[in-house]
């Protein structure tokens, strides 16, 4: 593969905000003999996709056209703006908080895929609370029923696991699970 700058040639702008009044000033370097060379560019008439004959070439998109790239941005995105609201509201550490929006966004990105299974509210549960599945749902029902006792353990215990304190478990509960 050619690779110009390699090679000694480029054209790129000669500085950053070059740009002025419509003209843009180019730096250009054919070979190490001629030196570089200035241009300055009447942006107005600059045509994108068209070569001093007037042929047109193709134009490739700024934007990125890699489609897992933008997921990952996309996903990062979402787990840092969770972790911040979490940080935020519910008071864990930066990491903890991370960590549990990383495993929300990986729960609810399975979820999209497909039906969840015993095993993965499992793992997102013990991740999430360190008890299984089970053990979180009869806590939960028992507490709807008007029996508190199991729910105030699960509580004290997953406090301890998130650093933080039961009452903000409790909220975090009652926000995320309906």
């Amino acid at each position: 593969m050619y690779d110009a700058q390699e090679q000694g040639t480029y054209a790129r702008p000669a500085k950053k905000n070059t740009w002025k009044y419509n003209w843009m000033v180019i730096e250009l370097k054919f070979d190490e003999e001629e030196g570089i060379e200035y241009y300055a560019v009447n942006m107005e008439v600059y045509t994108p996709g068209l070569n001093e004959e007037g042929n047109l070439y193709e134009l490739t998109s700024a934007n990125s056209k890699d489609l897992e790239k933008m997921a990952a941005a996309n996903e990062l995105i979402q787990i840092s703006f969770l972790a911040k609201k979490l940080s935020s509201e519910f008071s864990p550490s930066e990491v903890r908080s991370k960590k549990v929006a990383k495993l929300i966004v990986s729960y609810n990105k399975l979820g999209n895929k497909r039906a969840l299974t015993d095993a993965d509210c499992d793992i997102f549960t013990k991740s999430l609370f360190g008890h299984d599945y089970k053990t979180v749902e009869s806590a939960l029902m028992k507490k709807m029923s008007g029996d508190d006792s199991d729910y105030e353990g699960l509580l004290e215990k997953s406090a301890l696991l998130n650093n933080i304190t039961p009452e903000h478990l409790n909220s975090l509960f009652e926000t995320f699970v309906k």
